[in-house]
């Protein structure tokens, strides 16, 4: 059954991984969708615009080039992010500032563009693309953890402030998917030489749970899903395969210093 709205769901990052996945499903669902990355491609079906949400000016554009076509938003999806690899003593402060840039600060930018739009609506959904990383500190990925924490907090904080402009805001945590993050991830230019046996072997097991991990229409199914949804939405959804997903509650039941034994001893550290 299509959409009699055919609601609009603008989408960060839709180049490639999650992104192009969750693009490609909602529109085959006839939801209108308007995908966008810094270099847009033409994709079959979906309007791709430029964006690079690192940068204010790129931002203000976008979101103007829809205002002057009347397109109203309906839902934007926050995906835009990168992964960097590295140690918190070796990443230089602009690696560290360059990794919140994208993963928190764009997804601020975009809020910030977006709600106006959406209070004068009277309504709109926002879901934010954070990750299982943004509830636990993964070894040698402190910086990701860590802005995907900021993001957690950023969304408990935006449900409270937005709730009374029927405006729905939720996180979906993923795990390990098989996405484009494996080759795209970046790696800071210093490496000690005491970290490397350990950050190497680190490393090699994330690319290997990436690649074996599950395809991302199981995240566009997800959001599919919560668009349908009539009632509340929940803070976060944490989504992938068993092995991984029942980690949150691990942690949640033994405590974090506990769990902070499980996960050294599972990557061998």
């Amino acid at each position: 059954m299509k959409n009699k709205t055919q609601s609009t769901v603008l989408i960060t990052g839709t180049s490639s991984g999650i992104g192009q996945a969750l693009a490609h499903h909602l529109r085959s669902k006839d939801y209108r969708v308007i995908g966008t990355s810094r270099n847009p491609k033409a994709q079959a079906e979906i309007r791709q615009l430029k964006l690079d949400v690192t940068n204010d000016a790129s931002v203000q554009d976008c979101i103007k080039t829809l205002q002057e076509e009347n397109v109203k938003i309906d839902v934007l999806i926050n995906n835009a992010g990168i992964a960097m690899g590295g140690t918190v003593e070796d990443t230089t402060i602009k690696e560290t500032k360059d990794q919140f840039e994208t993963n928190y600060l764009g997804t601020v930018r975009m809020i910030k563009a977006i709600v106006p739009l959406m209070r004068t609506n009277e309504g709109g959904k926002i879901i934010n693309i954070s990750s299982m990383a943004g509830l636990m500190g993964m070894p040698f990925q402190a910086h990701y953890s860590a802005s995907k924490f900021a993001v957690e907090g950023l969304t408990e904080s935006l449900r409270t402030e937005l709730k009374p402009f029927n405006i729905k805001v939720c996180n979906i945590n993923p795990g390990d998917f098989k996405t484009s993050l494996t080759a795209h991830r970046k790696f800071s230019a210093k490496l000690s030489s005491c970290y490397e046996s350990r950050f190497n072997s680190t490393i090699t097991l994330y690319e290997k749970n990436e690649q074996d991990g599950p395809s991302p229409i199981k995240i566009a199914q997800l959001v599919e899903r919560l668009l349908k949804q009539k009632s509340a939405w929940k803070i976060r959804y944490v989504v992938g395969s068993f092995d991984q997903t029942i980690a949150i509650w691990i942690k949640r039941i033994l405590g974090p210093q506990l769990f902070e034994k499980i996960l050294m001893k599972s990557f061998k550290l």
